[in-house]
């Protein structure tokens, strides 16, 4: 498995799930942390190397709206 396969795997999710494709990312590393652990690998394909590659996962604030301070002892 080399890093191309892991981005093979997570580019069509990342930006639409992208916990879900986190969290998949995150999996991937500790089985191949564990495989290099136990000397069957050299490398983690799916280590933190591969974030740059992948496309920037911000969602931007949703902000609400204030109220006036007049009504904040109302509102509660």
């Amino acid at each position: 498995m080399a890093p191309a396969d892991v981005l093979r795997v997570l580019t069509p999710i990342w930006t639409a799930k992208w916990m879900t494709a986190g969290t998949l990312r995150q999996r991937i590393s500790a089985v191949m942390r564990y495989a290099v652990a136990q000397e069957l690998r050299a490398d983690d394909p799916a280590g933190d190397a591969i974030l740059h590659l992948l496309p920037k996962t911000w969602n931007a604030p949703n902000h609400h709206r204030a109220i006036h301070y007049s009504l904040a002892g109302e509102a509660a």
